[in-house]
């Protein structure tokens, strides 16, 4: 199991976003797997069923979780401080585009920002997240494919309003 744990917990943080959350549903995934290590069918990879169990507790989670994250105040101030190179706006601009991209995923269908997460965050391949989500990989291909387009989608719209916002300010001086 050691051998797993760094990429288990990588794969669940690049669903919860929080290092720490991670950490303890790492922990419980191989509470899970050593609970139900007879329930294991050795017809696939040991890894696959592993990054299948990562995924459900992830998924889990978030479906319990309805709250926002908090960061204390005292954090940013200290590191707006340690950073002298601060540049407020390309600070903004960077928030703002994380903040799109994570609103775009997040409105993704849960197949297609699952199989999105596993190959960008969890550096799965095409055939990895077959196996992991027990889908066929044309499946996973067409849901990668349509989760891409949607971003994109998003992104052009996002872009195009805030073009808009940015002529519309311009003209009301």
């Amino acid at each position: 199991m050691r051998r797993h744990r760094e990429w288990v917990r990588h794969l669940i943080c690049a669903f919860v976003r929080d290092s720490e959350q991670a950490e303890d549903l790492a922990q419980e995934v191989f509470c899970r797997v050593h609970e139900r290590r007879g329930d294991y069918v050795a017809q696939g990879k040991f890894t696959a069923w592993l990054k299948r169990v990562a995924v459900n507790v992830a998924r889990d989670y978030l479906r319990r979780r309805k709250r926002a994250v908090l960061v204390p105040l005292e954090t940013v101030e200290n590191t707006l401080a340690e950073d002298s190179a601060f540049d407020p706006a390309a600070a903004f601009a960077s928030r703002m585009l994380r903040e799109e991209i994570r609103e775009a995923i997040t409105s993704l269908p849960q197949e297609q920002r699952q199989v999105l997460i596993l190959h960008y965050f969890g550096e799965r391949s095409v055939e990895q997240i077959a196996a992991a989500t027990n889908s066929p990989i044309g499946t996973v291909k067409s849901r990668l494919f349509h989760s891409r387009r949607r971003i994109r989608e998003a992104l052009a719209a996002a872009a195009a309003a805030a073009q808009e916002q940015t002529e519309q300010g311009a003209k009301n001086r």
